[in-house]
C-alpha cells in the first residue's frame, strides 16, 4: 500500500472563503473518501486544493480540525499531507537522484545514481528521479532525453511521472512568500560583478563553504523608500534571507543526520552562517537550488538523501530552511567525489568524458559499474 501513490479526492476550492466554508470543504474531502481517510493518506495520497488567498487560513483549519499539514503550495494549489500518515509513509524508505539537464551525465552522475537505486532496492524502498532544471539558461531538452537514455542503459527504473522543476515554480514562489512573511528576506538588485567590485581589495573578505564572497550587504542597507522605488520602476531582485534575523527566530538549534556510506548515524551540527545572507530566489526565477531542493524533498517523502561531498556543506542552508517551512528532514548520506587522473572531481564544465563517450568507446554498463566500484 506504501508504494503507491493516488489521488483519493480531487476538487477545486475557489476562495475568497469563509472559515466555515473551508471547514466545510474539508469535511466533504473526507466524507468523500468514504471514511477511509487513513487509508488514503497512508497510500501517500494528497488533496490538491486550489487557493489564492488565504494558505494561512487553510493551514489552521486543517490542522486544528482535521489533523493535517498543509506542506507548500503550487501557484495556489496547496498539497495537503496527513501527519497521521507520514510516519506509515515514511516507513518504506524514499531514495531520489537529481541531476540537472545542462550537460551529459559522467561516471561521477553514474556513481551517484547507482548509490541511490541500490539503496532504494537494499532498503525496500522507492527510486525516483528528478530533474532540477530550474537554470533555463543552461537547460537543454537534448540533455534531459539524454539523462533518461544514459540511466536506463544503466539498468535504472524509477517512478513516473519525472518531477521536473520548472514545471513546479508556482510552488517555490509560494514558499518565498511564506519566508517573507515571516520579515527574513530582502530583496537584492547587485549583481555578482557588483559584488565582486564591492570586495575586490580586500583579501580578508569572509567567504562561504564554497569559496564565494559572502555578500556585504548594500541591499540590506538599503532605506524601504529606495527599496520600493527599485520595485516600482521594474527592477529585478533577487531575494536574500537575513541570516541574522532567520537565526534569531529559531528556538533550538540546527543539526542533520548523516549516515556518510554507512549505516552508522552521526549528529552534525548545521551552520548556515557561515553562508552569510544566502539567495533564496533568483532574479530570473522564484527560486534557488536551495529553496527546490527542500521543497521536493518534503512533497515527495523523500526519507534518504544520497549526494556528494561537494553538498555537505550546503546541507546547513537546507536544514534553516527546512526549519523556517515546517518540513521533514531527510537522512543525509554524503558519498565521495569521482576523480579525474589529476584528482580533481569531474565536471561538466570541465570537458569529463561522459558517459555516452565511454559508450562511444565500447563500454557497457558492467564496465561503468566496475569504473565507479559497484562491480
Amino acid at each position: 500500500m506504501g508504494a503507491t501513490r493516488r489521488r483519493f479526492f480531487g476538487a477545486t476550492f475557489f476562495a475568497r472563503a469563509t472559515v466555515f466554508e473551508a471547514t466545510c470543504f474539508f469535511a466533504v474531502a473526507f466524507l468523500r473518501a468514504d471514511g477511509c481517510f487513513a487509508d488514503a493518506f497512508l497510500a501517500g495520497a494528497f488533496l490538491d486544493v486550489f487557493v489564492f488567498d488565504f494558505p494561512l487560513l487553510l493551514r489552521g483549519v486543517a490542522d486544528e480540525l482535521f489533523g493535517v499539514a498543509i506542506v507548500v503550495s503550487s501557484g495556489g494549489c496547496l498539497n495537503v499531507l496527513s501527519e497521521w500518515g507520514m510516519s506509515e509513509a515514511q516507513s518504506q524508505p524514499v531514495w531520489r537522484f537529481a541531476p540537472s539537464p545542462n550537460g551529459f551525465l559522467h561516471l561521477g552522475h553514474a556513481y551517484s545514481a547507482l548509490r541511490n537505486f541500490e539503496g532504494a532496492e537494499r532498503s525496500g524502498g522507492r527510486f525516483l528521479l528528478r530533474i532540477e532544471d530550474i537554470d533555463q539558461g543552461r537547460s537543454r531538452p537534448e540533455f534531459e532525453a539524454a539523462i533518461y537514455e544514459d540511466l536506463a542503459w544503466l539498468g535504472l527504473t524509477w517512478e513516473q511521472p519525472v518531477r521536473r522543476q520548472s514545471d513546479h515554480l508556482g510552488e517555490y514562489a509560494v514558499a518565498v512568500d511564506q519566508l517573507r512573511t515571516r520579515k527574513i528576506l530582502y530583496p537584492c538588485f547587485c549583481t555578482r560583478s557588483e559584488i565582486a567590485r564591492a570586495v575586490e581589495g580586500l583579501p580578508d573578505w569572509p567567504r562561504d563553504p564554497d569559496g564565494a564572497p559572502l555578500y556585504p550587504g548594500a541591499c540590506k542597507r538599503m532605506t524601504r523608500e529606495r527599496r520600493e522605488a527599485f520595485l516600482m520602476a521594474g527592477r529585478h531582485a533577487a531575494w536574500r534571507i537575513d541570516m541574522v534575523d532567520a537565526l534569531a527566530q529559531l528556538d533550538r538549534g540546527l543539526s542533520w543526520q548523516e549516515f556518510g556510506e554507512g549505516e552508522d548515524r552521526i549528529d552534525v551540527p548545521a551552520e548556515p552562517q557561515l553562508w552569510g545572507d544566502v539567495v533564496v530566489a533568483r532574479r530570473d526565477v522564484p527560486t534557488s537550488y536551495h529553496l527546490s531542493v527542500v521543497i521536493d524533498d518534503a512533497l515527495q517523502g523523500v526519507t534518504d538523501v544520497a549526494r556528494g561531498m561537494d553538498l555537505y556543506n550546503a546541507t546547513s542552508v537546507h536544514r534553516l530552511l527546512q526549519t523556517l517551512l515546517d518540513l521533514p528532514q531527510p537522512n543525509y548520506r554524503h558519498h565521495k567525489l569521482v576523480l579525474d587522473a589529476e584528482g580533481d572531481k569531474l565536471s561538466k564544465s570541465r570537458g569529463s568524458r561522459t558517459l555516452r563517450d565511454l559508450r562511444a568507446e565500447g563500454a557497457g554498463p558492467a564496465d561503468i559499474r566496475r569504473m565507479v566500484g559497484f562491480g
